[in-house]
């Protein structure tokens, strides 16, 4: 949090309408999640639209810096100690993994023990750290370009709707988080992208979600139709 109140976040939004994709969900005998489709869609996204693959980065100096591929970075809320907590899982190109794979990980993530999970752990060891080591190294990780990816990710996404509420407006330190809302039974769904300013603009954002609704009623329609058939 401390990271992301340096950003200069602006919310896009748009209403999308996805019900070709719930009815291919539908059909599966074991239904993908949600995360798991939105997050491969935003990836393949990202990979047609290198604004969402770049970062601002602060060392040595102010310059953009444009990653080969996309690194997701998903909340997840486990209980930790006995009390809730956010966790931040990281997956590597999600755009050339399987819905299943995603999913999967996923999965392991919200159930396995926390201590299990890369991520989780070296999260935890370095906030046992004094501050005063503590939030230099996360200034550094944020911005050398390769450490940026490796310990936040490029792209991010973080969602509440399974309890039928909405993020209007949430802090990010990535260059894009996405966020959707309650989808309806018609497939109506809004869905939003906070986005660094210096880095993407607001046009160039609402292009990003005109396309992820032509990915999600087409190509992941098209994968689910696969893994149906499989």
């Amino acid at each position: 949090m401390r990271v992301a109140m340096t950003v200069p976040l602006v919310a896009v939004e748009r209403p999308m309408n996805i019900a070709r994709l719930m009815q291919a969900r539908h059909a599966m005998p074991e239904r993908a999640s949600w995360p798991a489709i939105f997050i491969k869609a935003y990836a393949q996204v990202a990979d047609e639209f290198p604004d969402l693959r770049r970062a601002y980065l602060r060392f040595p100096w102010p310059h953009l810096y444009e990653y080969p591929m996309s690194v997701a970075g998903m909340t997840v809320e486990r209980e930790y100690n006995g009390e809730p907590c956010v966790f931040f899982l990281l997956l590597k190109n999600p755009s050339a993994l399987p819905i299943r794979e995603i999913a999967a990980a996923i999965g392991q993530a919200q159930t396995a023990p926390v201590e299990t999970i890369k991520t989780f752990k070296r999260v935890m060891r370095i906030n046992r750290l004094p501050w005063i080591i503590r939030r230099p190294l996360w200034w550094f990780g944020f911005n050398i370009g390769r450490l940026r990816a490796n310990y936040f990710g490029t792209m991010g996404l973080t969602v509440i709707s399974s309890l039928g509420a909405e993020l209007p407006f949430f802090q990010s330190a990535l260059t894009s988080s996405l966020n959707y809302g309650a989808i309806q039974p018609n497939g109506d769904v809004t869905t939003r992208i906070m986005i660094d300013h210096r880095v993407i603009d607001g046009l160039q954002s609402a292009r990003v979600l005109k396309r992820l609704e032509e990915v999600l009623n087409n190509e992941m329609v098209e994968e689910l139709r696969t893994l149906k058939a499989a």
